[in-house]
């Protein structure tokens, strides 16, 4: 067995990762199943169906763009770092959103 890591940034995760919340978002979260097995059915069809007609993904940002939105990530994550750290923000705080991840 071979072990790999990929940092959680790589473009091919992010891209099964999105995959799978369009799926959450547009189908699974409507739907009422009574079994695991019925749900992977549903996901197994929706896949298939799919890959009958795929199209490819095309990154619309330059790099430039992704970096810029790099930078101001790690600047988020720094300020909500010495935020928590100085006791200011609570470790549950919720984002702009206004809701939890995974809510």
């Amino acid at each position: 067995m071979h072990f790999r890591f990929t940092p959680t940034s790589a473009s091919w995760l992010n891209l099964v990762e999105r995959f799978f919340g369009n799926r959450t978002e547009r189908q699974i979260r409507r739907l009422a199943v009574t079994s695991v097995d019925e749900l992977l059915a549903l996901i197994t069809r929706y896949i298939d169906q799919r890959d009958k007609n795929p199209t490819p993904f095309v990154w619309t940002a330059n790099v430039r763009q992704i970096l810029t939105t790099v930078g101001k990530a790690n600047k988020t994550l720094a300020t909500l770092h010495s935020l928590r750290s100085q006791g200011t923000l609570h470790a549950g705080a919720r984002g702009k959103r206004g809701r939890r991840h995974g809510a």
